[in-house]
């Protein structure tokens, strides 16, 4: 599956569901995929902050992220958090996810560091060459604590393992400020976390939305993107969406 191209939409990133002893409620999580799946979601994401993975053992990270594998069976993408502090778990995540049949890996700033940007664009080539999956970048700065600043996502996005971006800054001027960076780039895929501004981010030339709402529903998110992907295609025969931004009125 070639993500770069394909990869688009709603991606919901999902609850884990707990047994109240804190270990994986194996059958509600087989339930909420199916009940994602079925809702037409075009990728499932695990392990990100609406999953609450800082919660999370171990152990419980690792049978989700087989089970979820197990469960899918390659009907829709599946991305897999791998956001540490500790840069061996993460590989060890990303590991397990490439043995699961996962296809992406996406990882936030190791939170609880207090680095700069050239230290992240360092931690990132070098999670991204020892990786075996594709990944993604995560701003998450009200949580890490640390923005991934533009030109640092310019940067990274030069590493052939580096295919995108989730913004859950909430901040429109910077998903915009995004959009316009990568305009040429259709290729590096830019995703929008807050789903009040999925809409908007959508209009602003945003590959779709990772948005929390869609694990209670997934047929409203999908049907809001499927409406906006009708409405460009009727103005524009497969016009890249990204050449639309100078037309846009700037963000007040």
């Amino acid at each position: 599956m070639n993500l770069t191209k394909t990869l688009r939409g709603i991606i919901p990133p999902m609850i884990t569901p707990l047994n109240p002893d804190f270990t994986l409620d194996l059958a509600h999580t087989e339930k909420l995929i199916e009940h994602l799946i079925s809702g037409g979601v075009h990728g499932i994401f695990i392990l990100g902050t609406t999953g609450e993975f800082a919660g999370l053992s171990s152990e419980v990270k690792r049978d989700l992220i087989r089970l979820t594998g197990r469960q899918v069976k390659g009907r829709v993408p599946i991305l897999v958090g791998i956001t540490d502090c500790s840069f061996i778990e993460s590989l060890d995540l990303a590991a397990i996810a490439k043995e699961s049949g996962a296809n992406a890996l996406v990882a936030a700033a190791p939170f609880y560091m207090n680095i700069g940007q050239d230290e992240l664009i360092a931690y990132y080539q070098k999670l991204a060459d020892s990786a075996e999956l594709p990944l993604f970048l995560y701003d998450m700065p009200s949580h890490t604590k640390i923005n991934i600043e533009l030109e640092t996502a310019v940067e990274l996005s030069k590493h052939p393992n580096i295919i995108g971006i989730k913004d859950s800054s909430g901040n429109p001027g910077n998903f915009r400020a995004l959009c316009e960076a990568f305009q040429d780039q259709p290729e590096f895929k830019i995703f929008v976390g807050p789903e009040e501004i999925l809409a908007e981010t959508l209009e602003m030339g945003g590959h779709g939305g990772v948005t929390g709402g869609a694990n209670l529903f997934p047929k409203l998110y999908v049907a809001l993107y499927e409406a906006f992907e009708k409405k460009g295609n009727r103005n524009s025969q497969e016009t890249p969406r990204h050449n639309s931004l100078s037309k846009q009125k700037p963000i007040q």
